[in-house]
């Protein structure tokens, strides 16, 4: 589902997005350049294919978007468990450690909060 959430972001990148995305908040991850509105229709894709996992596996895969070191991975892992009260109950210390690892500027910060 990883590369399937890249591929979809991948499709929806602009080149102009990416550029003015590093100069309005620079990070140290990659950033392929997708606009809020994309973001949030990819957020829906994956909600519809995610809604009846459990929380430990939304949780998980929450875990996985951030491990890819892409800003709109880590922006979607944050919309995905805002999305799933019973994931957000489950985080723990460990959790809170692995999810904010990326955090580097204001908006991953904003979004992770």
């Amino acid at each position: 589902m990883i590369d399937q959430t890249i591929a979809a972001f991948e499709f929806l990148a602009e080149e102009a997005r990416k550029k003015r995305s590093m100069i309005m908040f620079p990070t140290s991850m990659k950033v392929i350049g997708v606009r809020a509105p994309n973001i949030n229709k990819v957020a829906r894709e994956c909600w519809e294919a995610y809604k009846n996992y459990s929380a430990e596996e939304l949780l998980k895969f929450a875990k996985e978007l951030v491990k890819t070191n892409i800003l709109e991975c880590n922006l979607l892992a944050f919309e995905l468990l805002w999305k799933n009260k019973k994931a957000l109950r489950l985080i723990q210390l460990k959790d809170i450690e692995e999810l904010g690892q990326n955090i580097d500027n204001w908006v991953t910060a904003v979004s992770y909060t």
